[in-house]
């Protein structure tokens, strides 16, 4: 039969029989499969995720302090006049007044956790002193005007309902919650619904005070008290970057060109109405912490914006933040949303670090809206953040047989934990699990994070199960496989971790992956303070879990950093090995081995050459072809009629190329055959509309490498009339001499030549009959359902005819 061929029912029982007393679920598909049996059968890996639900999640700042609040004190007088706000290239950190909101709007579920009176329920006033805080350059956690804000996406693909503008809702996932119209002047007599005035705020005010909490300070304030101001919610800054003359107050204060602190401490002391008014007629309406000169958009009022939206699509945007990402547990909601709504292939389960309830595990492909109920229907409380405990919880939850999460001796478990802040309570009965392991992972310390996840990494999860079952790369079985390497192949759990802002002494400054971690060992932090240092305990947990740590500075981010942990995370997963085929022309010093694999996660395939030392043990991996893959451009793929290029198609091919998933043309024709040809930016993670893959070469799942050099096949004792006479000569002259070649039939249409030194590709060939078929186009499509293409082996051999000899594939 031909490589080019459909899928053969005797190489399925081929592989049927090879991965026999491997790890597979029970499942028994009839007829032909489209998947590789091995895939159809096998094992999805553990997820559990860890939810920070503290009340801090409830809060709509993020700015780069300890906490992400807004600290207001009265801290420097070097200057002649007090700064409520400390800058030397960042703000204050922690101290003096905390604020954490912007929209006040009542208390109870849904709304505020904190009420007015709580040191964590301040409202920051919307005076133009603090119009930074209004603006994304700013708050992370504020409205950016370049983002699009979607609804939250729901599990079967459709999304929540578009937010009122006049009615946005709190959290559109408690009944009840309370609603704000974003387009009019809002005014309430409310305490819950007022902005509090510290002692060290500046100037004449306009608003009325609603509460008192004590007497009148100092500097010039109007005292400590809550207040109502009229304002539009739907109100945002944004940075003049184009060299305006400022009007002069005090001193001349040169152009929005420049950045200059004293800028901003004139504005904070000395702001009146009148001196308002000199600033607006330059086309500024405010100037931020750093000195930047700031616009207001009143999106009500306003006729242009910085996203080139109309008026009603920006209003439509701003009431979609508001109502879905306003606060970081409605960004968080969001960013899980999104993150799995593209996924298969797992089993997630998951718990708030405070509830720590027994964990019940969803399967992704039938159980995907128990999942989702789980993601949307949290509302926020006000409770503490004991990191260290949810993770313990989780590490507990396998190990229970009783909760019965690990099926399978052969089962992947991870963990991802995400925290907006730092852990502060402490737990026991861990120990320093991690004081015995050396560079990068001991520390001094005990019943850390890193100690927790040490712990469930070394220690074997599920006695009761077999030991030794979880797969591993291949280089785990090199002498000298790489340090951060997950190489345990006895149950365990991976640990993951994510901050929202929060940023440590080590992570985030010195080292910002696991890996950094090997490159240059950090010093683990000695004390156990509950500050920065916690955030480093997390990225310790990561590196000692074999894991990943993720940091996402705004609320736009953490739904592409969520997505990031999970793509890590199934990246991670051990993809199943294909047949090997060994290159024997060497076998006296230096025979090799070259390993086809696949990952059914993205159907992305990977070609290893591996050296085989002279007594047979592996070594390691020389080269990987989908990392040496030529650029789409330089790449040159074969078909019968030509080249396979965009323009070297015919119409009728182009046209079905032009036609996307849902039969609709939508004249993606030339992406698709770019993207067949290795182009990858126009898949979904940039921006695009098309598969995600972590490599480019297809999947390779039954095509067995063949090598192609020098190969002598003994032709020389046929008859003269077939050849037999000159074959030796034949390969003295041409087979010595010619470039060794790799050939593997991929399941990306093509049979690729690769060379057989650097296992870079030399060209590919594409059966006709594919290109004709109408599927191909199917490859690209983000919801592609697997299907065999050239799935045979290649088979060489030597060939005289015509009178001469020649080698045919």
């Amino acid at each position: 039969m031909s490589i080019f061929n459909s899928h053969s029912v005797l190489s399925r029982l081929a592989v049927a029989l090879s991965v026999a007393g491997l790890c597979f679920a029970s499942n028994v598909h009839a007829g032909l499969a489209s998947v590789p049996l091995s895939v159809a059968n096998s094992v999805d890996p553990n997820l559990i995720l860890v939810l920070d639900d503290s009340g801090s999640m409830d809060w709509e700042m993020l700015f780069p302090t300890d906490s992400g609040q807004l600290q207001i004190n009265n801290l420097q007088n070097d200057r002649g006049y007090a700064s409520p706000i400390h800058w030397d290239g960042s703000i204050r950190v922690s101290g003096g007044t905390s604020y954490s909101y912007l929209f006040p709007n009542g208390t109870g579920t849904g709304n505020k956790v904190y009420g007015y009176t709580s040191g964590n329920g301040k409202a920051l006033p919307p005076r133009p002193e603090y119009a930074f805080a209004r603006s994304s350059d700013y708050n992370g956690q504020f409205y950016d005007p370049m983002v699009t804000y979607q609804p939250w996406i729901k599990a079967d693909g459709s999304f929540y309902p578009a937010a009122n503008p006049k009615s946005a809702i709190s959290d559109p996932a408690v009944t009840g919650s309370n609603t704000m119209d974003l387009t009019t002047e809002n005014y309430t007599t409310s305490g819950n619904w007022g902005f509090y005035r510290s002692n060290y705020m500046y100037g004449a005010d306009n608003g009325y005070p609603v509460a008192s909490y004590g007497s009148s300070g100092s500097d010039g304030d109007l005292g400590k008290r809550t207040y109502s101001y009229r304002y539009v919610p739907a109100t945002y800054y944004v940075r003049v970057k184009s060299a305006t003359l400022l009007p002069v107050w005090l001193n001349s204060w040169g152009t929005c060109a420049s950045l200059d602190h004293d800028r901003y401490l004139e504005f904070l002391t000395k702001w009146t109405p009148a001196n308002q008014t000199l600033l607006e007629a330059a086309g500024v309406d405010a100037i931020g912490i750093d000195g930047a000169c700031l616009k207001k958009y009143e999106i009500p009022s306003a006729t242009s914006f910085p996203s080139g939206r109309t008026q009603a699509d920006e209003l439509q945007n701003f009431a979609n933040w508001f109502q879905y990402y306003r606060k970081r547990h409605l960004a968080l909601r969001a960013g899980l949303g999104v993150a799995f709504a593209d996924k298969s292939g797992m089993s997630v389960g998951g718990f708030e670090i405070n509830k720590r309830k027994d964990v019940s595990m969803w399967s992704i492909d039938s159980k995907r809206g128990d999942l989702f109920s789980f993601i949307y229907d949290r509302p926020a409380t006000s409770n503490s953040t004991p990191n260290r405990a949810g993770l313990k919880f989780a590490g507990g939850q396998y190990a229970s047989k009783d909760k019965d999460i690990i099926k399978y001796a052969c089962q992947q478990n991870f963990t991802l934990q995400f925290t907006d802040g730092y852990n502060n309570q402490w737990i026991s009965g861990i120990g320093d699990a991690d004081g015995d392991n050396g560079a990068p992972y001991a520390d001094s310390m005990s019943n850390t994070a890193g100690d927790i996840a040490m712990y469930y990494y070394e220690n074997r999860l599920r006695t009761d199960l077999p030991a030794g079952k979880v797969p591993v790369r291949a280089e785990c079985s090199t002498s000298s496989p790489p340090a951060w390497m997950d190489c345990n192949q006895d149950l365990h759990m991976n640990t993951y971790g994510i901050t929202l802002g929060a940023q440590g002494q080590i992570f985030g400054v010195t080292h910002h992956t696991v890996k950094d971690a090997y490159t240059a060992p950090p010093s683990w932090p000695t004390s156990d303070d509950g500050g920065r240092e916690q955030v480093d305990d997390l990225y310790h947990a990561a590196v000692n879990g074999r894991g990943q740590m993720f940091n996402a500075k705004n609320s736009t981010e953490l739904s592409q950093k969520l997505s990031e942990a999970l793509k890590a995370i199934l990246g991670s997963v051990i993809s199943s090995a294909s047949v090997v085929s060994s290159n024997s022309t060497r076998l006296d010093t230096s025979t090799v081995l070259y390993q086809a694999q696949f990952d059914s996660k993205d159907w992305s395939g990977r070609l290893l050459k591996i050296d085989i030392g002279t007594d047979g043990t592996i070594g390691a991996v020389q080269a990987d072809a989908a990392t040496a893959m030529p650029t789409h451009g330089s790449r040159k793929i074969f078909t019968r009629d030509g080249e396979f290029k965009w323009g070297s198609l015919s119409a009728a091919v182009q046209n079905q190329f032009n036609v996307g998933p849902n039969a609709v043309m939508d004249g993606l024709g030339e992406q698709r055959v770019n993207w067949i040809r290795g182009d990858q930016s126009n898949e979904q993670d940039k921006g695009g509309a098309l598969r995600t893959r972590t490599y480019v070469l297809g999947d390779i799942v039954d095509s067995s490498p063949t090598f192609v050099g020098g190969l002598d096949f003994g032709y020389d004792i046929l008859p003269n009339s077939a050849g037999g006479d000159t074959y030796r000569q034949y390969v003295i002259d041409n087979k010595t001499t010619r470039s060794k070649v790799v050939y593997v039939g991929a399941n990306d249409g093509m049979v690729h030549a690769f060379d057989a030194d650097t296992l870079v590709e030399k060209f590919a060939y594409m059966p006709t009959e594919h290109v004709l078929s109408g599927q191909l186009p199917r490859l690209s499509d983000p919801n592609y359902k697997h299907r065999f293409f050239v799935d045979g082996t290649p088979v060489a051999s030597d060939v005289y005819l015509g009178g001469s000899w020649k080698t045919y594939l």
